[in-house]
This record gives structure tokens, sequence and C-alpha cells, in this order.
């Protein structure tokens, strides 16, 4: 299981494998298969917490969202950071 969340600007979401309908924002647990599949979509999902996600997700995520990494996942997170921080000045 993996902690994600949602931005879709549509609202809460039926997402198949998920339990209820997650608002935008609000956390909610997805299998870590359909996990992987939804971090995929980086522009709409995000883990909750790269500190609690599986490496294998976050690689998921950085790839996804063009980060470089090397596997590590503290230097997984630790790109993502940046990545946020360069995002979050535009």
């Amino acid at each position: 299981m993996a902690k994600l969340i949602h931005r879709s600007p549509l609202g809460a979401l039926e997402i198949g494998g998920v339990l209820g309908r997650p608002e935008p924002g609000e956390p909610f647990d997805a299998p870590t298969d359909i996990a992987a599949t939804l971090l995929e979509q980086a522009g709409l999902y995000s883990p909750a917490d790269y500190k609690t996600t599986p490496v294998e997700l976050l690689a998921v995520y950085a790839e996804a969202r063009g980060v470089e990494h090397d596997g590590k996942k503290a230097a997984i997170i630790a790109a993502l950071v940046a990545a946020d921080a360069e995002e979050a000045k535009k």
C-alpha cells in the first residue's frame, strides 16, 4: 500500500481499486500496483509523504516528472524536493 494525493480540478474522484472517493489534497491509500500506475500521471497524483513511500514508487514518480536520480531513496527524495522548490518558484 502507498499513501497518495490527487490534485484533480474535478473534485472527488472514484479511482479503481481505491476505497471511497478522495477529495483533492486528501491522502488516500492505494495498492502498490495501482499507485505505480497513478504516479505515472505526475501532474495529477503524488506521494503523500516522500519518506514513507517505497523507493520503487518514488522512482516511478521521479521519472514521470523528468527528475534524474540514481535509484537510491535518499537521492530520489533530495532530487524531488529540489524539483518541488523549483516548481514553486514558477
